[in-house]
């Protein structure tokens, strides 16, 4: 899901501001649609005794599935564009559901070093590293900042924010830390 959000670029929804697909068992609330305040919550049928059975690849493949079915069916009722879902429903398939990507970057002052803090978020674990590469692209430093569950409540407020102090010092720091690391 995080993958596939973070791919979406954003259409007009005339007030909707968030979509919220809750899975249910109940065949009373299949397809039900509730409005709240810019809030749509649509109820959709997914069996989860069977997909707790199935291998991680299948569970990836199978929520991507209900994600952009339902998010089409949306589109169908509210006469909305597709265009950019099915967009993110390629990009997480292009990338082999590898949710890897740089969340921040700076160049030191000389531009000869980008410091780079990358992220690592798959189903079963979320690593934050800085990597240090030269113009080149060539990787000269890296070291893990910290790893945890995937859910965005604990990894969100340790993301942080990176500053060279000099052209070979670099500092990483969030709300909970501050470390320094010497590059050379």
């Amino acid at each position: 899901l995080a993958h596939f959000e973070r791919s979406f670029n954003p259409i007009v929804t005339d007030g909707v501001y968030r979509v919220i697909i809750k899975i249910t068992d109940d065949p009373a609330l299949f397809g039900n649609i509730e409005h709240r305040e810019g809030v749509l919550i649509f109820n959709k049928y997914f069996d989860i005794e069977s997909f707790e059975k199935e291998s991680i690849e299948s569970k990836k493949l199978k929520i991507l599935n209900l994600i952009l079915n339902s998010v089409i069916e949306l589109c169908d009722t509210y006469g909305w564009c597709k265009n950019n879902f099915i967009a993110a429903y390629e990009k997480v398939i292009g990338d082999n559901f590898k949710n890897h990507y740089i969340y921040k970057s700076k160049w030191n002052r000389k531009k000869i070093l980008q410091a780079k803090i990358f992220c690592e978020h798959e189903s079963d674990f979320f690593r934050c590293s800085l990597i240090v590469d030269n113009k080149d692209g060539v990787v000269i430093f890296k070291s893990v900042l910290f790893d945890t569950k995937p859910q965005e409540y604990k990894f969100n407020e340790r993301l942080g924010n990176i500053s060279w102090i000099n052209n070979d010092t670099l500092k990483f720091t969030n709300v909970f830390e501050s470390k320094e690391f010497a590059i050379s």
